[in-house]
């Protein structure tokens, strides 16, 4: 095998409760992680030796700085791997908006490398090296409905989420997660005033019944949006059009809302008409 294209697809966060600092200086964390149907694309390309990486997206590092050469430099090396990858990059998902997409193009090139080079690495010692790149690189290499805690390395496969159809919005903004975490008041956390999640069918509400205490809230939400307006403005939109549930994924930017069915997704999106802004239809993904 000499080359291979996989999709690297995008999450979000059903529920994302910071618990409290650690003493090592993460956080811990308590979310729900969905994959969704948006997705970048990787080219993987055998070549002799040497990690190469070209992208789309002008603004993306080419480096160690990237998520995705990271990861290539650390199978090769964990590996003994003799020889190289050429990765393109086709980029969708937007940069610095809470879904992920970083991390899930790390854990597509320990996977897509792990086949490539024909390693034999198993599931569990993928996960372990995507643990040493990001916290959410380890549920990328699964996939599908995971409850993550710890720093979000720790990853516990759920029942799958019932097929829903949602809109994410992604303003001209990128936020960074560190000055989420960092600007963070965790004594306001347990008072958010996020609205709880509001379940058209008994079949959510069942499953949400077993992977979830209490209400379903962000604890970024309220921050975000009193430091970047446009943010609470994303997640108005959103309830004007129908959504029956809205929510920050991640430390943000971008925001989702869940509808009943793909039809009522789609109607909504068709009254959606800011220009400068990613909006995009898709649905949950099962794994």
């Amino acid at each position: 095998m000499r080359e291979l294209v996989l999709k690297s697809p995008a999450k979000i966060n059903l529920g994302l409760r910071v618990l409290g600092k650690r003493s090592d200086g993460y956080h811990e964390i308590r979310t729900i992680l969905q994959e969704i149907e948006l997705h970048d694309l990787l080219y993987l390309n055998r070549i002799k030796e040497g990690i190469q990486l070209r992208c789309n997206h002008p603004r993306l590092p080419l480096n160690e700085q990237n998520l995705a050469f990271k990861a290539a430099r650390l199978i090769k090396e964990k590996t003994r791997f003799s020889g190289g990858v050429k990765i393109y990059l086709d980029k969708k998902i937007p940069v610095g908006g809470g879904l992920g997409g970083g991390s899930s193009n790390a854990a597509c090139v320990i996977k897509g490398l792990n086949q490539l080079w024909g390693l034999g690495l198993t599931l569990e010692e993928m996960q372990n090296l995507g643990a040493e790149i990001g916290s959410d690189v380890p549920f990328f290499i699964s996939g599908g409905t995971a409850l993550a805690t710890g720093r979000g390395e720790k990853i516990q496969q759920l029942p799958s989420f019932p097929k829903t159809w949602l809109i994410v919005i992604t303003p001209d903004l990128e936020i960074s997660t560190s000055w989420a975490y960092k600007n963070l008041n965790l004594e306001l956390t347990n008072y958010s005033t996020n609205s709880n999640m509001i379940l058209p069918e008994d079949e959510w509400s069942r499953w949400l019944s077993r992977v979830w205490e209490g209400k379903l809230i962000n604890s970024f939400e309220d921050l975000v949006i009193r430091a970047h307006p446009m943010v609470g403005k994303a997640k108005k939109l959103l309830e004007q059009v129908g959504a029956r549930w809205v929510s920050l994924s991640g430390s943000g930017s971008s925001v989702f809302g869940i509808f009943n069915n793909r039809r009522e997704a789609e109607l909504a999106r068709s009254r959606i008409m800011e220009s400068t802004w990613f909006v995009y239809l898709t649905h949950t993904v099962a794994r």
